[in-house]
């Protein structure tokens, strides 16, 4: 479920936003991650790769790849929160690959 189809109706938002009736429907980019298929995800990903190998003069003797989660709390019913014991709470962890400074994936 979309929280944003819910929220657009709440009238604490509508006061907010100082309006009287629905909000904005869901935004374009949302729309468009939902219209993403395997191929997109593949095509993004080589994408990404090929400007991550253009970055460089020649060719590093050395790369380290640094992982990393991040701990940004879920609310709502948000797709693809985990439940964490240690916080006690529901949280986004996406598994981000690092090579110094630039982003290789997001997982």
């Amino acid at each position: 479920m979309n929280d944003h189809d819910h929220l657009r109706q709440d009238l604490a938002w509508q006061t907010a936003a100082e309006r009287d009736e629905a909000l904005a429907s869901s935004p374009t980019l949302c729309r468009w991650e939902n219209r993403a298929d395997r191929k997109v995800a593949w095509w993004v990903q080589e994408i990404m790769v090929n400007q991550f190998i253009a970055s460089f003069a020649q060719a590093p003797t050395e790369l380290v790849l640094d992982f990393d989660s991040t701990d940004d709390r879920g609310h709502g019913q948000q797709e693809g929160r985990f439940f964490h014991g240690y916080y006690g709470n529901y949280w986004f962890l996406p598994l981000y690959v690092f090579c110094g400074e630039q982003v290789l994936g997001s997982y």
